[in-house]
């Protein structure tokens, strides 16, 4: 009977032992599944957080150029501003139209992508602005009726000094290219995202979410009314569960942050988090954290992660990882909140360090990201009390700082900028140096840092190259210059297809009997508006859009085709030289070029001269010579323009196959007659290089006495305007028959 007791005692100690297990099984699965579930939805939320940072960058990077259109105000209209301002905003923006609008006027002025037109849609356009006349913030939209392709617009509120709205700067992007970038995946391949406003209304759709819903279903896309529907009891910042076609979803909304009426929102596959969440998983899990003390250190690590995690997002949210400075949105609230109760005067600094690459390609990233943190240290431990800095990209730094004076503002920022410019010690002893630009913008009365920070940037880039820190403050003919600037490089664009560029000739003469022996060939631009312009206006602006080599190769062919017709009419041809870029120097086949376009126009070689400028040497000195020989080889004459001008090395002379050296005009220009220095120096060089066999061209010489001075030196050929100035090719054949030629 004892036995029998025991053994029913033992059958119900067993089930209640596996009721117990199984329980704790399902305790532990549905807690894990929890855990899963709230570090999926963090992992989530940093990620929309850091997409939202990248939608708000661009937004913000509009609503500072549209700024610019409303800034000016005239007696004829506050806004007035002209069309190649409109141009050049819309074409930084990408936009498909800018514009203003007058409230008080009624009137529109926008400048329109080519390929966009409006038609009678002018008025519709004008409704759209009156319905966000009651905002005081920025606007988007999404419209259909103003422009026929329909797109996404940005409406940014003018306010006068009452802090009243007289109008509205706006601007119309493409609305898929915009979809495109929101629609990137935000949790593997299981999240996408689409904008809204805060009721819901879908402002740039998704084009993804057919990838993971029903494909077949027609209705895949979510609508306004099931988007508003998700959004009911929704806070942003707060997950919520849906389903749809059988399928469980979550839905995750987070405000913009400085948009505040719009809305990012992320939609996740919710088979996706626990896809690694089998039945058979499920059961070994079980049976694993039966054992109560498992669970109690599951529970504990639970507890634990959950905190940490909240500390590192805060962190990842507000701070940048490797300098521990705020990031640029954080840095944003901390200026507005110091602005907004400042006292006394403050200016917004702008900064980057130049050629920064070069520490990364030289000395390794690990010393890049060496030299960042040690800027933000100095630049941080240089702040006093409500004044922030913060790295908001790359090697760029932004620093608000109070002051009472301007000079003493400046004192300040260099004694930062040479503090910072002295680097830590690299592996190898060495101690390189930082060069800084910096643009400061005085803010006075304003709290708008978009459009702070935009002058101040304006300010940044209208600085040159330096070996030294550099620092500039804001004023507008900065942003006028390089307005101008902008201007010229879209009509250089069209200067060869129109036919503006001209070629002209400057004579060459032998010192000893001053008789036309060459001449150089020198491109002008008629413009059509600002006249006859130089190279030293035009050229680097196309060095810069990459047009030189374009520029180079009409110059050449022009040349070319001159002494063709010279030839056909049987007169006397000289040689002619002509100036290529450096930026050639990188192409396989450019002597190859060269050839192909002297057979074309039946020239021999020998009439023609290429320059080379001194500079390039010491680009790729080993391509240079390959380059130089290749030349000779195939018959063309070959000179080094502007020798003295940089750094020459004489021993060069040695190693290159020129044919002629042309002394730099700074040479004559020193030489005067009580600068016996400057004669010796250049006597000595000419007397070096025709001893290696090299012909001497002195260039820019405008005096008889300098004249004078070079046939004593014994130079072989001179240039200047004292015997002639640059004329066009069809005047120079007439000259030389009229001069003669040896």
């Amino acid at each position: 009977m004892k036995i029998k007791v025991d053994e029913r005692l033992r059958i119900v100690l067993w089930w209640l032992v596996l009721l117990v297990a199984v329980a704790l099984g399902f305790g532990v699965t549905n807690s894990l599944k929890r855990s899963i579930e709230r570090s999926s939805f963090s992992d989530i939320s940093i990620a929309v957080r850091s997409k939202r940072s990248d939608i708000e960058k661009d937004l913000n990077n509009a609503v500072s150029y549209l700024s610019l259109l409303g800034a000016d105000e005239t007696e004829d209209g506050f806004f007035r501003g002209d069309d190649k301002k409109f141009a050049f905003v819309r074409e930084q923006l990408r936009a498909l139209a800018v514009g203003v609008y007058d409230f008080e006027k009624d009137e529109i002025n926008l400048s329109l992508s080519e390929s966009i037109s409006y038609g009678e849609n002018l008025e519709n356009l004008k409704t759209i602005m009156r319905n966000a006349c009651s905002r005081d913030s920025v606007t988007i939209i999404k419209d259909n009726s103003f422009l026929e392709s329909g797109d996404l617009g940005t409406l940014v509120p003018i306010k006068n000094d009452s802090d009243e709205a007289i109008g509205l700067s706006f601007g119309f992007f493409s609305i898929e290219g915009f979809a495109s970038k929101i629609s990137e995946s935000v949790y593997n391949g299981a999240g996408y995202c689409l904008l809204t406003d805060s009721q819901g209304n879908v402002i740039v759709p998704s084009d993804k979410f057919s990838l993971y819903m029903d494909s077949a279903n027609a209705q895949n896309d979510l609508s306004d009314g099931e988007v508003s529907s998700i959004f009911d009891n929704l806070d942003s910042g707060k997950f919520k569960r849906f389903e749809r076609g059988g399928k469980r979803f979550y839905v995750y909304a987070l405000a913009l942050e400085d948009y505040p009426d719009y809305v990012l929102v992320a939609v996740i596959d919710g088979m996706s988090i626990f896809k690694n969440l089998s039945l058979a998983t499920r059961g070994v899990i079980a049976i694993v954290f039966i054992i109560l003390a498992v669970t109690i250190v599951q529970s504990v690590y639970f507890f634990t992660t959950i905190k940490k995690r909240k500390t590192e997002f805060d962190d990842v949210l507000n701070y940048d990882e490797l300098t521990g400075l705020p990031t640029k949105p954080h840095h944003k609230n901390i200026a507005v909140s110091i602005l907004k109760k400042a006292k006394g005067n403050y200016a917004y600094a702008a900064c980057d360090v130049s050629e920064f690459k070069y520490f990364n390609s030289t000395f390794g990233y690990d010393y890049g990201n060496l030299v960042l943190k040690y800027i933000a240290n100095v630049m941080s431990d240089a702040l006093l009390k409500d004044e922030t800095v913060s790295r908001t990209s790359g090697d760029h730094f932004a620093m608000l700082l109070h002051y009472n004076d301007p000079d003493d503002l400046t004192s300040r920022l260099m004694h930062i900028l040479d503090t910072a410019s002295v680097l830590p010690v690299t592996d190898d002893g060495r101690q390189p140096r930082a060069v800084f630009t910096c643009g400061v913008y005085l803010v006075g009365n304003e709290s708008d840092i978009n459009r702070i920070r935009a002058r101040a940037n304006v300010a940044r880039k209208g600085l040159k190259k330096s070996i030294t820190n550099q620092i500039a403050f804001y004023n507008e003919a900065d942003f006028n210059t390089e307005l101008e600037i902008h201007e010229l490089q879209e009509d250089l664009l069209h200067a060869v297809d129109n036919k503006e560029l001209a070629v002209f000739l400057q004579p060459k003469y032998g010192i000893t009997n001053e008789e036309v022996i060459g001449a150089e060939a020198l491109v002008r631009w008629n413009h059509s508006s600002k006249g006859l312009l130089s190279p030293n206006v035009f050229i680097p602006i196309a060095e810069k859009i990459g047009l030189v080599k374009e520029i180079d190769f009409y110059v050449f062919s022009a040349v070319c085709k001159q002494l063709n017709q010279w030839k056909a009419e049987g007169k006397e041809i000289v040689p002619i030289s002509v100036n290529f870029s450096r930026v050639h120097l990188g192409d396989d086949d450019f002597v190859a070029k060269l050839i192909r376009v002297t057979k074309e126009n039946d020239i021999e070689p020998k009439y023609l001269e290429i320059e080379l400028t001194e500079s390039a040497v010491y680009d790729e000195m080993e391509r240079l010579l390959d380059i130089m020989y290749l030349i000779k080889e195939a018959g063309f004459g070959l000179s080094m323009d502007d020798f003295g001008s940089g750094y020459s090395s004489l021993h060069l002379l040695r190693e290159m196959p020129v044919d002629v050296l042309k002394l730099d005009k700074g040479f004559l220009d020193d030489c005067s007659d009580d600068n016996q220095r400057e004669k010796k120096v250049i006597s000595h060089v000419i007397s070096l290089a025709k001893d290696l066999q090299i012909s001497v061209l002195a260039e820019g010489v405008e005096t008889e006495s300098q004249k004078n001075f070079l046939q004593e030196a014994n130079c072989d050929m001179i240039q200047g305007y004292y015997y002639a100035k640059p004329m066009p090719m069809k005047d120079f054949a007439k000259y030389i028959e009229e001069s003669g030629v040896k």
